[in-house]
């Protein structure tokens, strides 16, 4: 299967590329040794993948290019479970319970104020260092106390400081919180990665007087994890090769003994890569693409049984026209969700509630939940409210490494003029769109994102926290933080009566319309029909260890 669509590099040419990236590694510095010679083709996973950063650090600080693979070579003490989710879907997580991991289980006290877990006593880190309770209170150490680190917004309120971490014994650790109602979000926030351990052995040997906790030496070092893989070699923005950390249980899953990434930055370039069999996997696939593969009998395009990647369309409230209610709820009435759907997704998205929350959570409710249909005259009408009869004019901003983000920007234009609403579609490049979109510069943009976790409280703060960049539209209400601390008060969050208060606080969220969830996207990838095991995760990376390739 080729494509003649656009002018991409022909088959033969993107293959002789690959073949070049394989033979372009070189030894990241505190990597472990590839001996390829060893594996044959089924021990071996080949990978195309978009970009690749430079930048390892932790999590809120690393390249947005290497987040996708840490999740391999590090791990939390706990996870989210992966469960059967239909026959016509791939498995996917438990978003609501948690099982072991680095931690063989955990206990909670009586009053849900304490939460002990207990560590096994048979892993090891990439470095050989064994995993300690120390371990894991010098890592919230270090994820609140460096520069850059973990931000407030994203534990808060179940973790605000490592001191609520304490050793009850060499084996044993303890997190105190302050309400009994945060339990949940606590278990959330420490099984994704904002809940990587570190081996503190190995960063502490390269801490200086002036970086105590080794930011810069771990920057370019990427082997300071407990995951089931270590970094080998390693070109920056080129390639990386994941082999197996022999110190790693087998029992919490195995995958190949090697995965070999290659960028290759244009998607068509990934797709025909795919097609040709020169790689097993690809990843971040045009819509269009992946439409085009479905009914392959040697290629599969996987359908998780939800999705919570989202197209934001982010409204500036900083800033004129969004900066008044009425001018954005004119736009999200003016916005052609279906059409979107049909001609940017083909299909492989879905319109949703209109909100964020998961309408599958224990306790959800939609009651009296606005929902913006395409609707040019109430969007005119709107306009007229807000004091533009003749309409407005404004900037639309895309990443243009995105295809997909364009493609839907020209449906809004298109399906918005009738309005009276005038866009104009701008392109930028990747690192200009991520600074304007962490500085609040644009009138409003376009960007695929997701929440990790869909605990309600998570969700409903993530986008919204006062003065974080995080916070997409810059957008900050009184009202609506007291019905989301509201919400958080109840004693059960997956409880009906929290469900009613969630419902409260999304439905505000949905009528001040900063942002709008304009579709719920289907996994953006596609592997080889002799690939298996792939799951879906709310993180949307790739869990290697659980994949299997038949020779």
């Amino acid at each position: 299967m080729t494509r003649s669509r656009r002018g991409l590099l022909p088959r033969a040419l993107a293959a002789l590329a690959l073949v070049g990236l394989l033979a372009a590694c070189t030894p990241a510095a505190n990597s472990t040794p590839t001996d390829s010679s060893s594996s044959d083709a089924s021990d071996t996973l080949v990978v195309a993948i978009p970009a690749l950063g430079s930048k390892w650090g932790m999590p809120d600080t690393a390249d947005d290019g290497l987040l996708p693979i840490l999740t391999n070579v590090r791990a939390t003490l706990i996870r989210k479970p992966y469960v059967e989710t239909g026959a016509d879907t791939v498995p996917g997580q438990d978003l609501y319970s948690f099982g072991p991991y680095l931690a063989k289980s955990y206990d909670v006290s009586e009053d849900g104020l304490t939460y002990t877990f207990h560590l096994r006593d048979d892993i090891t880190s990439a470095a050989g260092n064994p995993l300690t309770v120390d371990d894991v209170i010098w890592s919230y150490e270090r994820k609140f106390g460096a520069e850059g680190g973990q931000t407030p917004e994203v534990n808060a309120p179940a973790i605000t400081s490592a001191s609520q971490f304490s050793k009850v014994d060499d084996s044993t650790v303890a997190v105190t919180i302050a309400s009994a109602s945060d339990g949940l979000l606590l278990l959330a926030v420490m099984a994704d990665y904002t809940g990587y351990i570190y081996d503190s052995v190995l960063l502490k040997e390269h801490a200086t007087a002036d970086d105590p906790y080794a930011l810069a030496w771990s920057d370019s070092n990427p082997n300071f994890g407990f995951g089931p893989y270590s970094v080998g070699d390693y070109v920056a923005g080129q390639s990386v090769d994941l082999v197996k950390n022999p110190g790693f249980p087998s029992d919490l899953g195995t995958g190949p003994n090697e995965v070999r990434m290659r960028v290759i930055p244009d998607a068509g370039t990934r797709f025909n890569a795919l097609s040709s069999g020169d790689v097993d996997m690809a990843l971040n696939l045009e819509p269009q693409d992946l439409a085009e593969l479905a009914d392959s009998s040697t290629i599969t395009v996987p359908t998780a049984a939800k999705s919570n990647a989202w197209l934001i369309m982010s409204m500036l409230t900083n800033k004129a026209p969004f900066d008044d209610t009425l001018v954005r709820q004119a736009m999200s009435y003016a916005i052609p969700y279906d059409q979107i759907i049909d001609n940017v997704y083909f299909g492989r998205a879905t319109r949703g509630t209109g909100g964020l929350l998961d309408p599958d959570a224990p306790g959800y409710t939609d009651e009296n939940l606005t929902v913006y249909d395409y609707d040019p005259a109430k969007a005119k009408e709107l306009l007229a409210q807000a004091g533009h009869p003749d309409g407005i004019s404004f900037t639309l901003t895309v990443d243009s490494t995105v295809p997909e983000l364009e493609s839907a920007a020209v449906q809004m234009k298109t399906a918005a003029a009738e309005s009276g609403l005038d866009i104009s579609i701008e392109k930028v490049s990747q690192s200009v769109f991520f600074e304007g979109r962490g500085d609040h510069t644009p009138q409003a943009f376009l960007t695929r994102d997701y929440a990790i976790s869909l605990v309600p409280s998570y969700e409903l703060r993530l986008y919204t926290h006062p003065d974080s960049r995080n916070n997409l539209a810059d957008w900050t209400s009184t009202e609506f933080e007291n019905l989301v601390t509201a919400a958080e008060a109840e004693p059960d969050p997956l409880s009906d009566a929290a469900g009613v208060k969630w419902s409260a606080a999304e439905n505000y969220l949905v009528n001040e319309s900063p942002l709008n969830f304009v579709a719920a996207i289907q996994p953006a990838l596609a592997y080889s029909s002799t690939v298996d095991g792939f799951v879906w995760r709310t993180d949307q990376f790739v869990d290697y260890t659980q994949i299997t390739k038949s020779k």
